[in-house]
């Protein structure tokens, strides 16, 4: 297989993208918040809320707009309600959302976990393994986890691409992308991607070539989808 080797400009781009994380934005919007920088927070509250889906965020938000902060941000019930609406979809169970806007919380539903057959002897070793320090025995025990063990198939994705694995760096990666094990996070799926790429995985510079032409960036897209299938056997 041949080596990959991505321009500087396009690297910078992926990085760029990588770093890109909407979730991330809550932490800065709460260091923002308690400088008294109440617009940058606000904009950064927005973009944790709508983008990444985080309600936390979202009640921030609305508490921003429903008092106003002065010269910074202006008060505005309708934005208020949106934000304390979206909060209530993304968490039901959160009265202190959904009564903002006339709305009965639900109670979460306690679900039952079925008991989990114990695990071989086979996989219990390659865990182990795998945890110690052997990137092929967290293939193996990524592998034989059954494909509902998502936290567990996580654990040995992420312990192999630290060990080398370019495989189970886009395992890792599409753990973000689904949400399997984690918290959705595109910005991290890429970076794993982009680790996987880098280490000569051509369907993972495929993934990245794709997230590159979905951000509009179509030259840096050709290039890593072109040198994804000139590496390919």
């Amino acid at each position: 297989m041949k080596k990959l080797l991505l321009s500087a400009a396009t690297i910078g781009i992926l990085v760029a993208f990588a770093q890109a994380n909407p979730s991330a934005d809550y932490g800065e919007a709460l260091k923002a918040k308690a400088q008294g920088d109440y617009a940058s927070a606000t904009a950064l509250f927005k973009s944790a809320c709508y983008e990444g889906g985080n309600d936390s965020a979202c009640k921030e938000l609305g508490e921003i707009y429903e008092s106003g902060r002065g010269s910074q941000v202006s008060k505005n019930m309708t934005l208020a309600n949106e934000a304390y609406n979206k909060c209530c979809d993304l968490d039901p169970s959160r009265s202190d959302c959904c009564s903002e806007v006339g709305r009965e919380a639900k109670p979460r539903k306690i679900l039952k976990v079925p008991e989990r057959p114990k695990d071989s002897e086979e996989l219990v070793t390659a865990a182990k393994e795998c945890q110690e320090g052997s990137a092929e025995q967290c293939e193996k025990a990524f592998g034989l986890y059954q494909e509902n063990r998502h936290s567990e198939k996580f654990k040995a994705s992420s312990k192999g691409c630290e060990l080398g694995s370019g495989v189970l760096c886009e395992e890792a990666g599409l753990a973000y992308v689904r949400g399997y094990g984690v918290q959705q996070d595109q910005g991290t799926a890429a970076q794993f991607f982009l680790k996987a790429c880098n280490a000569n995985n051509a369907s993972a510079c495929a993934r990245i070539g794709v997230m590159a032409r979905d951000m509009g960036n179509v030259d840096a897209a050709a290039e890593i989808l072109e040198q994804a299938c000139q590496s390919l056997p």
